[in-house]
C-alpha cells in the first residue's frame, strides 16, 4: 500500500484518501469477487465489471494514547512537502485527516467543518488532530487544529454502522 511509505515516521494515524497518493486504478475491485451489497455506495467504475474504493469514511479512531509524532515527513512526495512546509520541523499532529469528500472546511471555525464522511477521532489521550483540506491545497491553506475533543470529529462511535470495530495488533 503506497500510502504507508509516504507517512512513515510522520504521524501516528493518517486518515488519507487513496486519491491523495495514487490513481483510482490502484483501488480497483472486480465486482464478481465482492460479497454483499455495494451498488448503493456510489463507487466509481474505472472499467466494465469493476468498482474503485479509495474513499475514507466511517472510521473511528478512539482509545489511543499518543506520545509524540514524527518530525521528518518524506519530502519525496507532495504530501510530505506540504507537511514539512506546514510543521517546519515541529512534531506533526497525531491524527491527520485530509477532508477529501467533506462539503465544508474552515481552518478556524469548528462550525465551518462538516463530517459527512463520519470520521471519529475522539477519546484519544495525549494526542492532537489536524484536518487539511488536501483536495483544495492549491496554495498553502492553514490546517484546522482543534483542541481536544476535536469537534466536529469528536465522536467515538458510528451510529447505524453495519460492522463492528477493527482492532489492529
Amino acid at each position: 500500500m503506497p500510502s504507508v511509505w509516504i507517512v512513515l515516521n510522520t504521524s501516528d494515524i493518517g486518515l488519507i484518501s487513496g486519491l491523495s497518493f495514487t490513481d483510482v486504478t490502484m483501488w480497483t475491485l472486480h465486482t464478481a469477487d465482492l460479497i454483499g451489497t455495494w451498488q448503493d455506495l456510489g463507487l466509481p467504475s474505472p472499467g466494465p465489471g469493476t468498482i474503485a474504493n479509495y474513499r475514507t469514511e466511517n472510521i473511528v479512531i478512539a482509545g489511543n494514547s499518543h506520545a509524540g509524532s514524527g518530525t521528518m515527513p518524506n519530502q519525496q512526495f507532495a504530501f510530505g512537502m506540504l507537511l514539512s512546509a506546514h510543521y517546519q520541523g515541529a512534531a506533526v499532529d497525531s491524527v491527520l485527516y485530509d477532508t477529501v469528500g467533506e462539503t465544508s472546511f474552515s481552518s478556524t471555525d469548528p462550525a465551518g467543518n462538516t463530517n459527512v464522511n463520519h470520521m471519529c477521532a475522539g477519546g484519544n489521550t495525549g494526542g492532537s488532530f489536524a484536518s487539511m483540506a488536501l483536495d483544495r491545497q492549491t496554495t498553502p491553506t492553514p490546517f484546522y487544529r482543534p483542541a481536544a475533543p476535536f469537534a466536529p470529529f469528536d465522536c467515538t462511535t458510528l451510529t447505524g454502522g453495519p460492522i463492528g470495530p477493527v482492532v489492529l495488533p
